[in-house]
């Protein structure tokens, strides 16, 4: 386990630092403050859906009071799919992390090394940033909403102050009654939804790029194959040689499959729910942007919509180029296939290498309830939908 801790504190230390906040870290015990906090974050991210909801028990439905509060309720629903994903799959994902830290071990060449390295510092860098930018955001929506609540009542004035974005909450509880109520929760809620979409997502991201890398050591050891030193063999220990990196390029290339089908499988019943969700907030948001770039005159208006349409293209984005680099990876190991000197060597490996070339001949897709190809087209699709629902939304204003 000391190498595996190694291997957190190098490459997963901010995730799990996160998830044990969040309480779904995998190697975290069981106990009863466990199941409590779970409890009690599972209960403050329903709490942010009801508050959101709860306007339309008080106040009278039309489109803007609709489009500012569906534009904060569809990425807090979001928010509880994602946490209920890792929640109710963390057995699932403790074998994946089980999974990484074998193959750790097992690739322990100069060469395998430098691409597992290569892929887990690239997700180590997508960390940091991300972390970062949700930090600084953070920071910032919390001031924007809880600064004029706290001035009102340190220092109250005659007038409303402007509290910016509109904050839903103010629609069903009486801030000058509740301020502490009111900051507490807020600020609780900012910090837990940041905080468990970044870790989750990036915790994900890990997955999808280790994937990449066994993908990328099955191309290593493709091109090795059949490389000089192994032509150089006299025969019948060169024909030895190729069968036995064959053998091992085939367990690793399989070894890379399974990691992938087994963390998709750990999202496909939740994908149709998802998708809809983070379609339609797409849109929500989008339209929110415009009216308060064209409507509004304060930044504090505008900042919030623009940072919740950032990550929805980033969540977008990011998870069909995982599934996009998937698929070129198998590509890339079909075409170093075809590029060996195949004409080298014997008639059996020759039939071997013929049955690797037919079998890879067929492109390969990360698909999720086997309606969606996770790649760059369902990007584009995703996100002609998402304006396709924009423009129904603005010809109603």
């Amino acid at each position: 386990m000391s190498s595996s801790l190694k291997i957190e504190d190098r490459f997963y230390k901010i995730n799990r630092i996160c998830l044990k906040f969040l309480g779904i870290w995998p190697y975290q015990n069981s106990t009863k403050w466990t199941r409590v906090q779970t409890t009690i974050i599972r209960c403050m991210y329903l709490s942010g859906i009801f508050i959101q909801l709860g306007v339309f028990i008080t106040h009278e439905c039309n489109l803007d009071i609709l489009v500012d509060v569906l534009s904060f309720t569809f990425p807090a629903i979001f928010i509880l799919l994602m946490y209920s994903i890792f929640y109710y799959n963390i057995d699932t994902f403790k074998e994946l992390f089980e999974s990484i830290y074998h193959d750790w071990k097992i690739f322990n060449t100069k060469a395998e090394l430098a691409i597992i390295n290569d892929y887990a510092n690239t997700v180590k860098l997508f960390t940091q940033f991300f972390s970062t930018f949700t930090c600084i955001a953070m920071i910032v929506t919390t001031m924007i909403h809880v600064i004029p609540i706290t001035l009102d009542m340190i220092l109250p004035l005659n007038e409303s102050r402007e509290q910016g974005t509109h904050l839903m909450v103010e629609y069903f509880i009486d801030p000058s009654k509740y301020h502490i109520l009111i900051v507490s929760h807020l600020t609780l809620y900012i910090c837990l939804g940041a905080i468990g979409v970044m870790a989750i997502a990036l915790t994900f991201l890990s997955f999808g790029f280790h994937s990449c890398a066994l993908l990328k050591l099955t191309n290593y050891h493709v091109k090795i194959m059949m490389d000089q030193t192994v032509l150089q063999t006299p025969s019948p220990r060169k024909e030895q040689v190729i069968y036995e990196r064959i053998v091992f390029a085939i367990a690793v290339h399989r070894r890379a499959l399974q990691f992938c089908k087994q963390f998709v499988l750990s999202l496909e019943t939740w994908f149709f729910v998802i998708t809809i969700i983070g379609v339609l907030s797409l849109s929500i948001n989008i339209f929110r942007m415009l009216k308060a770039i064209t409507v509004y005159n304060s930044a504090i208006d505008v900042f919030i919509p623009c940072v919740l349409v950032f990550v929805h293209f980033c969540f977008m984005f990011f998870g069909n180029q995982i599934g996009q680099n998937i698929t070129d990876h198998t590509t890339d190991i079909f075409n170093t296939i075809y590029q060996l000197p195949w004409y080298t060597a014997n008639l059996n490996i020759q039939k071997l290498l013929l049955f690797l070339l037919l079998k890879g001949s067929k492109t390969f897709y990360v698909t999720l309830d086997g309606l969606i190809k996770v790649s760059y087209e369902c990007f584009t699709t995703l996100t002609t939908s998402s304006i396709s629902y924009f423009t129904v939304i603005y010809s109603f204003q």
